[in-house]
């Protein structure tokens, strides 16, 4: 019996504001689902769900808590800064496609967990369900501007 299965990866990059000089580039990371967005995605499914913005991913959150992602986590350890997402598409390969930009003034510090919200996200911080979660360590000052790219393949296995 085939299963499907969802597993992404985010990846952050920094770069300079006045030159666009690369910073840094964190490469592909491998991210925690939590359960709380598998279970909206189940009920956005079965035509369950009656939250705003079912299903949809729409704040990117970064913070300083050194707690390792988990599948239960339904919060970052100690949320920081959360912009509204970019950018969201899907590709020929069933994978959507996620960007966040934080801007020189957005997000500064020694970022260590980066998550995905959606549905009753607003832009207050600890809002909305989490969809993604990864732990990394960025050193982001005001001098630089940081892009989250995530990509999310639902896959079968």
């Amino acid at each position: 019996m085939d299963s499907i299965k969802m597993k992404g990866q985010v990846r952050v990059i920094l770069n300079d504001a006045l030159t666009g000089e690369l910073k840094k580039d964190t490469g592909w990371i491998n991210n925690v689902v939590p359960t709380v967005g598998r279970t909206a995605l189940a009920k956005l499914l079965a035509g369950k769900s009656v939250i705003a913005n079912a299903g949809i991913i729409t704040y990117c959150a970064v913070g300083t808590g050194t707690t390792i992602p988990v599948i239960t986590g339904t919060t970052l350890t100690t949320e920081t800064a959360r912009v509204p997402i970019s950018t969201a598409s899907t590709n020929v390969s069933n994978e959507a496609q996620i960007r966040a930009f934080f801007t020189t003034s957005q997000g500064n510090g020694n970022l260590k967990e980066l998550g995905l919200f959606g549905e009753d996200a607003s832009a207050t911080l600890n809002t909305g369900t989490m969809f993604q979660w990864i732990g990394f360590d960025v050193e982001k000052t005001s001098g630089e501007t940081m892009t989250v790219l995530s990509k999310i393949p639902i896959n079968y296995e």
